[in-house]
């Protein structure tokens, strides 16, 4: 595949170039961010050793000539572009729409325009009954991905996204505020001791992400089984404990815009969501162009997936082994 990441400095765009070129699994990469200084960083790491299939071009996805001039010749694309702060979604809202929702029309108005042949749009839980301006604009580009197929499919394009929760030890997680939290011997900053996320490791999304480019159809929703994780147990996995005991932190409060459970399926969605062996698949809605559907079975009306209700838990001592390989 020639393939074309946006967002390639942030935490997923760089593990997924740099494994889908050292497996040999795209004859070419173009990746792309409006970061030079982390850009720069990546070049010297990678160009040296796959200097032949790899290209960094700098834009924005805001730009529509430019996504098209670094996007041309590419037949896939993953849009791992966002600005994901959701205080900064807060206080600047615009800022956040042009990039999240705007970018992503903007990226796929580009794929159609340079003939790519699919198109995954990196979603989030976040997007599900969104609790902050984030996850709104996280819903808006999901949506855009999934209807854009009534535009995009009798050109041959296919447009799909992955949804999935928190990527562990990704550039501002929690794991890191509490590490630094331990170094500096300070009680861990918890705000609410009930709080669950679901969880992802790079590697693990990396593989979702391909394996998902292979099965899209046009207008799926892409979401992995995934195990949940308490934050008092990982506290206790930074610190190397069993458990957290009062001493061990200090309660901040819940933030603006912060749920105590995140959602994966929200309960409108289950009677058009097909179960498959490790992960679901969430069926467009309205159906303009001529796509198969999945078979498997159908999860019963007004089921959902919220993290404090899930059948696999990350354990303190599955969490310690995760924060050694940071």
């Amino acid at each position: 595949m020639r393939v074309f990441v946006t967002g390639v400095t942030g935490t997923f765009g760089t593990a997924f170039t740099e494994h889908v070129l050292h497996d040999g699994l795209a004859e070419r990469v173009v990746g792309f961010s409006r970061d030079e200084v982390k850009q720069q960083t990546l070049a010297l790491k990678l160009l040296g050793q796959h200097s032949d299939r790899l290209r960094l071009r700098l834009g924005d996805v805001r730009d529509f000539q430019r996504l098209c001039m670094a996007m041309d010749g590419c037949d896939t694309v993953v849009h791992a572009a966002a600005l994901k702060i959701i205080a900064q979604g807060i206080s600047n809202p615009d800022e956040m729409m042009r990039t999240n929702v705007l970018g992503t029309e903007n990226v796929l108005r580009a794929a159609q325009a340079c003939g790519v042949e699919r198109v995954l749009v990196l979603s989030s839980d976040k997007r599900v009954h969104p609790a902050n301006f984030y996850g709104n604009t996280k819903a808006m580009a999901e949506e855009l991905a999934v209807m854009w197929n009534g535009y995009s499919y009798a050109r041959k394009c296919r447009v799909g996204a992955v949804r999935y929760g928190n990527v562990f030890g990704s550039r501002g997680s929690v794991v890191h505020l509490f590490r630094e939290a331990a170094k500096a011997r300070q009680p861990l900053p918890i705000t609410d001791t009930r709080m669950t996320r679901f969880s992802i490791t790079p590697s693990v999304a990396i593989r979702f992400v391909l394996q998902c480019l292979d099965l899209l159809r046009g207008g799926e929703v892409f979401v992995p089984h995934l195990a949940s994780m308490r934050v008092m147990d990982l506290g206790a996995a930074v610190l190397g404990r069993e458990s957290l005991q009062p001493a061990d932190y200090r309660i901040i409060g819940i933030r603006a815009g912060e749920k105590i459970h995140e959602a994966m399926i929200a309960p409108e969605e289950a009677t058009r969501t097909v179960q498959q062996e490790t992960f679901y698949v969430v069926e467009p809605p309205d159906l303009s162009w001529p796509r198969l559907p999945w078979s498997g079975p159908r999860l019963p009306d007004g089921w959902g997936l919220t993290s404090d209700r899930n059948r696999e838990w990350l354990t303190v001592e599955d969490l310690a082994r995760q924060v050694g390989r940071l």
